[in-house]
């Protein structure tokens, strides 16, 4: 299973999902996250692949 998970900006809200990230807690499970540092643009807008 692939998941995105967008962040409209860096923050200290977002630390569990970094370590969880870099310690491939993630992948662990078999799911693989892709994480996605969004511009305002695509925040409101949605991603575009």
């Amino acid at each position: 299973m692939v998941i995105t998970l967008f962040e409209p900006f860096r923050a200290l809200f977002y630390t569990p999902f970094y370590a969880a990230h870099t310690l491939d807690a993630y992948g662990a499970e078999g799911i693989d996250v892709r994480l996605v540092t969004s511009g305002a643009e695509a925040t409101v807008t949605g991603p575009i692949f």
